[in-house]
């Protein structure tokens, strides 16, 4: 035996007539079903534009991959400007000059300060320093060793 196939259900919408004809607890029900409906209907109309909204998002959104490789440049930039700064600070610390100051070198701030430490120890103690040689007492240009220019400069002095 064969079951009995429901009724096709009707593709137009019923008219006014056909729903009078139908009884008060149908048309309730038919009526909440057609409310059920257009409230999916809004709401599937708003996730479609809430899906293009979004997909013209990710279509206008960078590269993850390259935000990520500009993130990590940054990320290099600012450390090296920081060990840069390490390097100035450690090095006026001491009284290095600044040809020994790029030179401090470690693998954090304390082995850099060490380093900076041994870097100032090879430095000549300051001090006092000897005085420049005094033109007036003969530490100027040096005396000829030719006697016609020994002779020449006795005159060009004596006549001067």
């Amino acid at each position: 035996m064969s079951t009995p196939s429901p009724d096709p259900i009707p593709s137009a919408v019923p008219t006014a007539e056909q729903l009078a004809e139908l009884p008060d607890w149908a048309r309730a029900h038919l009526e909440g079903l057609t409310g059920q409906l257009t409230a999916a209907q809004q709401a599937a109309t708003a996730s479609a534009a809430e899906l293009a909204a979004a997909a013209q998002q990710l279509a206008a959104a960078p590269d993850p991959a390259a935000a990520q490789q500009a993130l990590q440049a940054a990320a290099d930039r600012a450390a090296a400007a920081e060990l840069a700064a390490t390097r100035e600070r450690l090095g006026r610390q001491h009284g290095l000059p600044d040809a020994l100051v790029a030179r401090i070198q470690g693998a954090d701030a304390a082995a850099m300060e060490a380093d900076a430490k041994a870097l100032a120890a090879l430095l000549p103690a300051p001090g006092p320093r000897m005085p420049a040689p005094d033109p007036l007492q003969g530490g100027g240009q040096p005396a000829p060793t030719d006697p016609a220019q020994q002779f020449a400069q006795l005159i060009t002095n004596a006549l001067a």
